[in-house]
């Protein structure tokens, strides 16, 4: 389990570069790219922290503890209630919003990785590139059919952007 978490979580932080990278470069692109590059990278990094939460949280299925998946996803909502209606009332705008998400989400983050250490007595070892590697080869089909996928569940999205340029597809 340690050599699966390690690697894998080294394959998830080196795989987040280039699609953060990405995202940027999409919003660089667009119109009024200085207020939004702040919030789409944050927000970038949200997703990308909840995600390996849910990657911590599958170790807690393996062993039969949904009781920890449960309280962390618990905390997790609970304290993004609270900090979000805390942040919004007290005035503040969007991107201390999606600021405190992100801070949320890394101490959720952490109680994952306290569980699994306490419940699987996992060392954080330093990783295997060579395992990472054959990781990376093994899971290349499902990634490349997720993607797919992905985008054309989104292909429809993607053609009202071009149809009506600058008006958002949402607002027919």
């Amino acid at each position: 389990a340690s050599q699966f978490l390690v690697n894998i979580s080294t394959v998830k932080g080196v795989s987040y570069l280039p699609m953060a990278g990405f995202c940027a470069l999409i919003v660089l692109l667009g119109p009024h790219a200085e207020g939004r590059l702040f919030v789409v990278l944050v927000v970038f990094m949200v997703a990308a922290t909840q995600q390996h939460l849910l990657f911590g949280c599958s170790f807690f299925r393996a062993i039969q503890k949904m009781e920890r998946e449960a309280l962390v996803r618990l905390i997790l909502a609970v304290l993004l209630l609270v900090t979000g209606l805390a942040v919004l009332m007290a005035g503040y705008g969007i991107k201390s919003l999606v600021a405190s998400r992100v801070v949320v989400s890394l101490f959720c983050l952490g109680l994952v990785i306290l569980f699994i250490k306490k419940d699987l007595g996992v060392s954080l070892l330093k990783p295997s590139w060579r395992y990472a590697k054959r990781l990376v080869r093994m899971s290349a089909p499902l990634a490349i059919g997720c993607i797919l996928v992905m985008f054309y569940g989104s292909l429809n999205i993607l053609i009202l952007g071009f149809i009506n340029g600058e008006l958002a597809p949402g607002h027919w």
